[in-house]
Formats: structure tokens, sequence, C-alpha cells
């Protein structure tokens, strides 16, 4: 029986492997999860080796984290608004700098620290925390381990790719697809039950669509200027020149992320000023200021606050700004063209 998943019930439940990989220096690790609840039910495990990485969930959100531990636990998180009853691809890295987190090929969240992960001879767990006695409820599929910091474009190639053992830099395959009683030496299962299904995200192909962002008052484009990005740069409005600086990536979570690096637009508070908001970018971090929802007049409102992006002049130049909005007639300079590249 191809094609299933092990359905984990919350109680007693859990996979435990024998001979886990022992990282230090970077790893990525990575699975498919689908939990049974529409907000994570309990504090419990998706994978656990302590004490060195791990992947935790938080009691009553969708709040999701990968942790390593390296002079205390460190970690990068999740608190998207996403429906985690349907089947996500779940990633955490590290690479000695920065600790990220991926959801579906997109990072949602970074932690820059510099260090090692810890090094023990514990054993690595799956929907199970042996310290806590906590256990975890839903469903986990195609688990890998990797001694290196994958990027994020071959991770959302891994989306929809197939691996074998020649991938060097592969320390660790669990499938936990093929319905069969024993798995593969050194992998245990304990009261976890096969199910007939599987993300079928995996047979699909992943390609990434960039935009450019017109305001349709003023005709410019959202630029950062010099197409050099920065964390709390402003950005501009340019006329248009196709640079990189102008191209955009819109995440299903509605980041609006430059193809030049990790950042994100992001707002940022004015002093004594609360009735408008710089927009800038930010290094992405998980944050709703910098989800983003477009609706069909082309208005783009901020999901933290409902505030709307705007182009402004200032004295010889644009910028970027976001205020409050009056749904019932936007303004014209509060009305954006989507161009995709």
């Amino acid at each position: 029986m191809k094609n299933c998943s092990l359905n984990f019930h919350g109680n007693n439940s859990y996979i435990q492997i024998n001979n886990p990989p022992k990282l230090t220096d970077s790893m990525t690790i990575s699975c498919w999860v689908k939990s049974q609840t529409t907000n994570w039910d309990r504090d419990a495990m998706l994978l656990c080796k302590r004490n060195s990485y791990m992947i935790a969930t938080n009691k009553g959100s969708k709040i999701i984290r990968f942790y390593i531990y390296s002079d205390g636990w460190q970690y990068a998180f999740s608190n998207l608004d996403i429906d985690i009853t349907q089947w996500h691809h779940y990633v955490g890295t590290f690479d000695g700098e920065a600790i990220r987190f991926y959801i579906d090929g997109e990072e949602v969240n970074c932690t820059y620290f510099q260090g090692q992960i810890h090094e023990d001879n514990n054993l690595l767990y799956i929907g199970h925390d042996p310290l806590r006695k906590t256990y975890f409820k839903g469903q986990i599929t195609e688990i890998y381990i990797w001694d290196k910091a994958k990027n994020e474009t071959e991770i959302r190639s891994d989306i929809t790719s197939n691996f074998t053992a020649q991938d060097s830099n592969l320390v660790g395959y669990y499938p936990l697809n093929d319905g069969t009683k024993i798995i593969m030496e050194d992998v245990e299962i304990f009261k976890a039950n096969w199910v007939k299904d599987y993300p079928k995200q995996l047979f699909k192909t992943t390609k990434i669509q960039t935009y450019f962002i017109q305001n349709l008052d003023s005709q410019l484009f959202l630029d950062i200027p010099g197409g050099k990005p920065n964390q709390a740069q402003i950005i501009w409005g340019y006329a248009y020149n196709g640079s990189f600086g102008q191209q955009w990536i819109i995440t299903p979570s509605g980041v609006i992320k430059s193809i030049l690096g990790e950042f994100a637009l992001d707002l940022r508070e004015i002093p004594d000023f609360p009735w408008a908001k710089e927009v800038t970018i930010n290094t992405i971090n998980g944050a709703l200021s910098q989800q983003w929802e477009i609706d069909d007049n082309g208005v783009i409102k901020n999901k933290s606050n409902q505030f709307a992006l705007t182009m402004i002049s200032k004295n010889d130049y644009y910028i970027a700004m976001a205020y409050p909005i009056d749904e019932s007639q936007p303004k014209a300079n509060e009305k954006w063209l989507i161009v995709p590249h």
C-alpha cells in the first residue's frame, strides 16, 4: 500500500529512531504534516531529538517552532493563519549563523544566531517528547534530514522531488509512506497506524512567479532604492526600469517579498503620528505586519491594521506609505496594478 502516511492518535503513539543523525555545524530537517484539529490541540513534538534539534507545536494556536540547542534552545517560528488540517511542508535550517523556518517552500521567519548544534546521543522521536511525555495528534510523512542548510530555491524543488542515496548530504530519510509494518532498520513504530492519505503537492510542479507593483495614480512602481535592500529601508516609487529592485514575490500568506533577498514589505510606526505608517522592508519574521491582502479594486491592505498601501509625493520624490482607508471610496493613490513578470 503506497502513498500512505502515519496517523498519530495523541495517546502513546509515536516513532522511535534508534540511530539518528548527529549534526553540529549545519542542518536541514523537513516533514509533511497534517493536524486533526484547526489549532494545535497540545504542546507536542513533530520531531524531537533532545538536546539537539526539534520541531514543536504550541497548544491552542497555529504557532510552530524549529529549535536547535546551542547555549540553550534557539528557534525560528511561524504564526501564519493557515489551515493546518491540510497537508503542509515544514522545514527548519541552520547554517551556523541563522535559524530559518519555511512553510510550503516559503521562508516565514529567521533568527540570526551564531553557534554550533549541541551533539548528544539521544534518540530521535517522531510525534513524541519523552521529557514532557506529550504526543502529537495528526499525520506525518516524508521526513528528511541533511547535513547542510538548504536555501529557498532548493527547498521549493524538494517539495516535488524524490531523493536517492546518491544525495551525499542526505543523512536521514524516513519516508513513512509505504503502509508496511517494518519500514527500515533502526525505526520502531508504537501504536501509530497507516492511513491512505498523502500530500498531493508532491505530484505538482513549483514555479516562482514575480510581479511589478504599479501605483495607478502616479504610474510609478514599488522600488528598492539602488537595488540594495537594507533593514528598515523605505520603499520608493520609481518609473519602470525592469530592475530586480522592482520585482516582488507574493506568497500564499500575503507576504510581498523582494527577489533580492529575504526581505518583505513591512510597516514602521511614526512617532506621535498614529494616522499613518511608513512602508519599509525588513527581514522576513512571520509578523502580521508583513502580510497583505489585495482586493478586487487593487487596494493592498495590511493584515495587522487594514491600513492601505499608498504612494505619496515627498519633496522631489515619491515614497510608499500606509493610511486608514475609506472602504466605500478608496483614493486613486491607494489603487495598484499587479503586473506579472
